[in-house]
């Protein structure tokens, strides 16, 4: 736990990781493809510098700039991963905006290639 808040790299490996489930749980039907971007591009600096500040790391900013990197790069990796994988022909990402409130339900789910 210790390494979770000295070491900002572990941190941004971690929220990089969740990040595409925390934004499935709170994406929209009616959101453009530009938002999605811009939230994760938002949630990377935001949370990036938060893990910095609270770290044990001084202040550079080639620092911040790669573990910004970092999070964008494990985020998209785990979008992807969470994209392929399916339960019912459904994504694990597709399964995570279902559950929660506010999103698409299981009865008007319609996978993108079907709704050509």
């Amino acid at each position: 736990m210790k390494a979770l808040i000295s070491d900002p790299f572990v941190t941004t490996v971690i929220l990089g990781t969740l990040w595409p489930l925390i934004q499935a749980a709170l994406d929209r039907p009616w959101w453009t493809r530009g938002r999605r971007v811009a939230l994760v591009v938002t949630a990377a600096v935001v949370l990036t510098v938060g893990a910095w500040a609270l770290s044990a790391y001084p202040l550079q900013v080639e620092l911040l700039a790669g573990q910004i990197g970092k999070f964008l790069g494990f985020a998209w990796v785990a979008y992807e991963a969470l994209s392929r994988i399916k339960i019912g022909g459904v994504s694990i990402l597709g399964w995570a905006g279902i559950i929660t409130p506010g999103g698409e339900t299981r009865d008007h789910y319609q996978p993108r290639h079907e709704a050509a």
